[in-house]
């Protein structure tokens, strides 16, 4: 991992979401997700064998992780896969 980008605030919007680090931001597309997996802790994104994302469920400040889990199988039509 690059030095400065071992945490990030994602805010999560209607047609993109946002990902700032130490580094800077980045938006990303949520038609570019291919997999959402879930853990006990965790929701991973997979966008190819090389690139994903993990996102810390305990990290959630806005709602519910049942109104997070309803929210990013809308936008990306993807079934959540347990894991």
């Amino acid at each position: 991992m690059i030095t400065g980008m071992e945490k990030s605030i994602t805010t999560f919007k209607e047609d993109s979401y946002i990902s700032e680090t130490n580094i800077g931001k980045t938006e990303f597309y949520y038609n570019n997700i291919k997999i959402i997996a879930e853990t006990e802790d965790y929701f991973i994104f997979v966008f190819d064998p090389s690139h994903a994302q993990i996102y810390d469920k305990n990290g959630i400040t806005k709602g519910t992780i049942e109104e997070f889990k309803k929210f990013i199988t809308q936008k990306t039509e993807l079934e959540i896969q347990n894991i």
